[in-house]
């Protein structure tokens, strides 16, 4: 269990850097919604966009603060946990909406992902579309607010290909 100081400034990060981000990718994404609290089921914020062939995907982001360790076995398992119950649960944009599952899962961490960590996460993750960002995301989230359009070019390349 992560300590209350991690996850204080877990909760920092996704409000002070992750939301900010993904406001600047809006229209381009859509019905996005940060659920960080008891009943998020491994997804701190949901959105959707419309891939090339006008198919909807479900992204999911899970956040985490600090560096993530491959040494760091109780987080490591945390972390998998999280992915499974994060494709597993569904959820709704709204309490009248039809039930809504991932296609994809970004770990978003605010440090960097050390010792092996995206190896032993990728192992566990069982054919699932993972993708892993880190310490540079809090340098696009602050560009971001001085240039949001071309922020919002730069992030959409990096996160959709």
């Amino acid at each position: 269990m992560p300590s209350k100081r991690r996850k204080t400034k877990e909760v920092d990060f996704c409000k002070q850097t992750l939301n900010p981000l993904l406001e600047a990718m809006i229209p381009h994404i859509f019905n996005l919604k940060y659920r960080h609290n008891n009943m998020e089921f491994g997804k701190d914020f949901t959105f959707s966009y419309f891939n090339p062939l006008n198919q909807r995907v479900n992204v999911g982001f899970q956040a985490k603060w600090g560096d993530i360790r491959g040494s760091s076995t109780s987080l490591i398992r945390e972390i998998v946990d999280q992915i499974k119950v994060a494709f597993k649960v569904p959820y709704k944009n709204k309490p009248d909406d039809k039930q809504l599952y991932l296609n994809e899962l970004y770990i978003v961490c605010s440090g960097e992902f050390k010792n092996n960590a995206i190896e032993i996460i990728d192992k566990a993750r069982a054919r699932v579309s993972l993708k892993f960002l880190s310490k540079n995301i809090r340098l696009m989230a602050n560009i971001s607010k001085v240039v949001p359009k071309v922020m919002r070019v730069l992030m959409m390349r990096h996160l959709f290909g």
